[in-house]
C-alpha cells in the first residue's frame, strides 16, 4: 500500500484502504494508520475509526474580584467541555477550601473559591473535559495573591459546654457582619473543618476531646486575619460552666505535663534496674576470679613517727603501706594503685626505697609478703 493508505492483513485478496479522517501513514505497506498530532481515536483496537480532536484547552482565564478570603476565575465557556479546577499552594490548598458552583465538572463559566489564607499565592489550574469523548485538555495556569487582612482581631472569645458532646463558642459582635470558623481535633490536624455563620457564635458537636480553633470576621473594610489558635478541652469544662479559651490552654497545657511525668519517672526506675543488674553481674564475675582480679587496693598517708629497722618489720604485726613517711616531701615512683597483682607492687616499691623509709603499719596476707620483702632486702 501507498503512502496515506494501509491494509490491515498480509495478502493479495484484501484491497488497500485510505487512511480514516485526522490520520496517516508513516511509510508504504502500512498495516494502520496512526492519528494526527492533537487527535485521538477513541477505541484504539478499530484501527479504521476516524480520529477526533481532543478539548481546548480554557480560554481569556481572568481574575474577576480577589479581597482576603476569596477569588473569582472566569473563562470562556465550550459547549462541548466541562471543566475541573485544582488548586495548589506551598503545601496542598486545605481540604475544607469551598469550590462555588463546584471544584470538578463546571459547566458554566465561573467559579468562586472561598476559604483562602489573607496575603497568600496560590496557583489555580484549570482544564476543559470533552462531554462525549471524557478526553481532557492541557491546562490552563493561574497565580494570584490574596490580600492583606484587616488590622483587627475578634476579641472576647468565651467556651460554653452545653451538652455531654456540644460546645458553644461566643465572641463580641463589635461592628462585624460575617464570620469564618476553622477547627480541628488535637490528634488530627489536617482534618479542618470549615464554616461560615453571620452571628458572633458558633456551636460545635463534638467527637473528640481536644479540639482547637480559631475566628476571623468580616468588616467594611475586608477580612480580619485568623486569631491565634485556641484551645477547647471537654475534660476540662463542666457543663454550663463559661470558660475562656486562655484558661482553657492552661489547663491543657498542665494536663500535658501530668502525663509527660511519669513516663520520666519510669525512665528512672528502668535506669536504676538496669545499674542494678550490672552491678550484680559484676559481683557475680568477681567472685569466679582472684582477689586481684576484681579488688583494688586501699593506702592512706599515715603520720607515724619512730624508727622502724629491718628487725622489727619481722618481729611486728604490721605490714608496710610502701610509701615514705609524711615527713619527706619523696613522691613514690611506683604507684601501687596501678597493680593489680599486690606481690608485683611490693617487689617494684622495695627496689625504689631504702629500707629504712619504710613505714610499717598492717600486715596483709600474711607472713608471705613479708617473706617476700625480706628476701628482696
Amino acid at each position: 500500500c501507498s503512502l496515506g493508505t494501509f491494509k490491515s492483513t498480509v495478502s493479495n485478496e484484501q484491497r488497500c484502504e485510505q487512511c480514516p479522517l485526522n490520520s496517516h501513514t508513516k511509510e508504504k505497506g502500512s498495516t494502520s494508520c496512526i492519528c494526527n498530532q492533537s487527535f485521538f481515536r477513541l477505541n484504539s483496537s478499530v484501527i479504521n475509526s476516524s480520529c477526533i480532536a481532543g478539548p481546548n484547552e480554557p480560554e481569556n482565564v481572568t481574575i474577576d474580584d480577589i479581597d482576603q478570603v476569596s477569588v473569582y476565575i472566569s473563562w470562556k465557556q465550550s459547549t462541548d467541555n466541562v471543566y475541573h479546577i485544582e488548586c495548589t499552594h506551598t503545601i496542598s490548598c486545605e481540604s475544607y477550601i469551598i469550590y462555588q458552583p463546584n471544584r470538578t465538572f463546571i459547566n458554566g463559566s465561573r467559579v468562586k473559591i472561598i476559604g483562602l489564607d489573607a496575603e497568600t499565592k496560590y496557583k489555580i489550574r484549570i482544564y476543559a473535559e470533552q462531554v462525549f469523548t471524557h478526553l481532557y485538555s492541557q491546562s490552563v495556569d493561574l497565580t494570584f495573591t490574596t490580600k492583606s487582612a484587616v488590622p483587627k482581631q475578634v476579641r472576647n472569645i468565651q467556651i460554653r459546654r452545653t451538652a455531654f458532646d456540644q460546645v458553644v463558642i461566643t465572641w463580641s459582635a463589635d461592628d462585624f457582619n460575617q464570620y469564618h470558623i476553622r477547627y480541628w481535633p488535637l490528634i488530627a490536624e489536617q482534618n479542618k473543618i470549615f464554616a461560615e455563620v453571620v452571628v458572633n457564635n458558633f456551636t460545635l458537636k463534638t467527637t473528640s476531646d481536644i479540639y482547637k480553633f480559631q475566628i476571623r470576621a468580616h468588616t467594611k473594610l475586608g477580612w480580619t486575619a485568623y486569631s491565634e489558635e485556641m484551645i477547647i478541652s471537654l475534660r476540662s469544662i463542666f457543663i454550663d460552666q463559661p470558660f475562656s479559651s486562655e484558661v482553657t490552654r492552661k489547663l491543657v497545657e498542665n494536663k500535658n505535663i501530668l502525663l509527660i511525668s511519669p513516663l520520666i519517672i519510669l525512665g528512672l526506675i528502668i535506669t536504676v534496674i538496669i545499674l542494678a543488674v550490672l552491678y550484680i553481674k559484676k559481683k557475680r564475675v568477681c567472685r569466679s576470679k582472684t582477689a586481684s582480679d576484681c579488688e583494688s587496693l586501699d593506702y592512706q598517708k599515715r603520720q607515724v613517727s619512730g624508727h622502724y629497722g629491718p628487725d622489727t618489720f619481722f618481729n611486728s604485726g604490721w605490714s608496710a603501706p610502701l610509701w615514705p613517711s609524711i615527713s619527706t616531701t619523696t613522691k613514690t615512683y611506683v604507684d601501687p594503685h596501678t597493680y593489680e597483682d599486690p606481690t608485683k607492687a611490693v617487689n617494684d616499691f622495695a627496689h625504689e626505697l631504702d629500707p629504712n623509709s619504710i613505714v610499717i603499719e598492717s600486715v596483709i596476707g600474711g607472713g608471705i609478703y613479708q617473706l617476700e620483702l625480706h628476701s628482696i632486702i
